[in-house]
């Protein structure tokens, strides 16, 4: 996504992740998350005892520097959340770690005739 300049997809896909980090980390502690967007997060994010260490920093960083830097934050993120989950709690993670640590090969455009073909 990076190398093709899909800023919309990554966005998306950071935007995804803080998401699920947000809830995951709410679940480990088991705080109920009042609203299906993510508000009040300072305040559900102080005082938790399961949570990666400076998450409300962490998160943050998803949004800042350059994507490459944002994308390798998030990474780590998802890392340590995954080792919390599995120290924490009795999910089964096999399959989503295994889906995780894949690298799928770069995907070629699609033909841009077929594209407008298909929009008319």
């Amino acid at each position: 996504m990076l190398d093709r300049g899909d800023g919309i997809a990554v966005h998306a896909l950071l935007s995804r992740i803080e998401q699920a980090i947000f809830s995951t980390v709410l679940a480990l502690n088991r705080v109920y998350e009042p609203h299906r967007v993510a508000k009040w997060q300072r305040h559900l994010l102080t005082g938790l005892d399961i949570a990666p260490d400076d998450l409300g920093a962490r998160l943050a960083s998803l949004w800042q520097g350059s994507e490459l830097d944002r994308i390798v934050n998030a990474e780590a993120l998802l890392t340590e959340m995954l080792a919390l989950v599995q120290w924490h709690s009795s999910a089964e993670l096999g399959d989503f770690r295994e889906r995780f640590g894949e690298h799928r090969p770069p995907a070629e455009p699609p033909d841009a005739a077929g594209v407008h073909q298909a929009s008319q």
